[in-house]
């Protein structure tokens, strides 16, 4: 590219406490069942969506309700072999493939969800660890996120059927996630060691715009509208907005303390975020035109990323897993807006 990326820089504290702030995870007391390999689960579990009490207020104490009622693990209606280490899936347009990302393998299985078989294997070379992928509105291409050995990053893109390589676009360090415009021209990555939002034009096949976000943004979703991208960092507990067509920063939330935030899904309305928050294993429901904290609900034990899958208003919360241990999706009914109770004056 030609020229320096215009950068937009938002307020500089987190951006100084950067990835050296942690804090520590909660002691795995509650007795819950341990969860499983991100969304995959989605394909290979049936489960039943318990009733979902309203949002209380929050407290210092951040005591909420449980969503969960007991959990059930419902029914594994098939086992499907895959690659080493799956991490990620994506569906195609109209349900007919099931791309599934095996990071370890350094490969693609491309599934039949009508027969249960894998129809291709497509491979994620010259990426040392892929992390996600997204599948173009019109099914033809792959947008494929990894790193290379030395942590750059690379977006991968993929001929989704025969897997040939149709280019490859250079982003910043360590390269989590991707989601693609409702037209297909634009890629929005969330780069998370380089603290940046890379906003890729699929059809030049580079960067255009870079947006300094501070640090470890993670999970990333796009408006109903196009219009906003929101993004959840993980350990600076904030909510970024970003506006697409300026890609300029234009509003940001700080939740609670002690939250490490790594996914987030919008209403199909685009009025509400839903944040899930690993370190209270909690569920924050957002609203998004005053940009404020509505209410939260108990999870399980290691929620770390969530979909909402067709206009059911259910939820799925994938929850990650202990070596040895299997895994297991919430599936959570979405509550009402009258049903949430705004958190207490301070």
């Amino acid at each position: 590219m030609n020229g320096e990326l215009p950068l937009v820089m938002p307020d500089a504290e987190y951006a100084r406490r950067g990835a050296s702030y942690r804090t520590p995870l909660k002691g795995r007391r509650r007795l819950c069942r341990r969860a499983g390999w991100w969304l995959l689960a989605l394909l290979l579990v049936g489960v039943s969506a318990p009733a979902l009490a309203g949002l209380q207020p929050l407290s210092a104490a951040l005591s909420l309700p449980s969503a969960l009622a007991p959990p059930s693990l419902g029914t594994v209606l098939t086992t499907i072999t895959v690659g080493e280490q799956p991490t990620f899936i994506a569906l195609a347009p109209g349900g007919n493939r099931v791309f599934v990302l095996n990071a370890l393998a350094r490969t693609i299985s491309v599934v039949d969800p009508v027969t249960d078989q894998v129809r291709a294997t497509l491979a994620t070379t010259p990426l040392s660890r892929a992390t996600s992928l997204a599948v173009t509105p019109d099914g033809t291409t792959l947008v494929v996120l990894g790193s290379l050995p030395d942590t750059s990053g690379q977006a991968l893109l993929l001929d989704a059927s025969t897997g040939a390589l149709l280019g490859v676009v250079s982003l910043g360090q360590i390269p989590l996630r991707v989601v693609l415009s409702a037209d297909g021209t634009r890629a929005f990555v969330t780069s998370s060691a380089a603290g940046r939002l890379e906003i890729i034009d699929l059809a030049s096949r580079q960067v255009v715009q870079q947006v300094l976000i501070g640090a470890q943004p993670h999970s990333l979703s796009l408006a109903p509208d196009g219009q906003r991208v929101y993004i959840v960092q993980a350990v600076a507990r904030r909510l970024t907005v970003v506006d697409v067509a300026s890609g300029q920063v234009v509003g940001q939330l700080v939740l609670p303390a002690l939250t490490r935030l790594t996914g987030i899904s919008l209403s199909a309305d685009g009025r509400q975020a839903y944040v899930v928050d690993g370190i209270n294993e909690a569920l924050w429901v957002v609203d998004l035109n005053d940009l404020m904290v509505l209410g939260g609900i108990q999870l399980g034990v290691y929620p770390f990323a969530l979909s909402q899958v067709g206009s059911d208003g259910l939820l799925y919360v994938a929850h990650r897993s202990e070596p040895g241990v299997l895994g297991q999706v919430s599936v959570i009914q979405t509550p009402a807006r009258s049903a949430l109770e705004r958190p207490a004056a301070p």
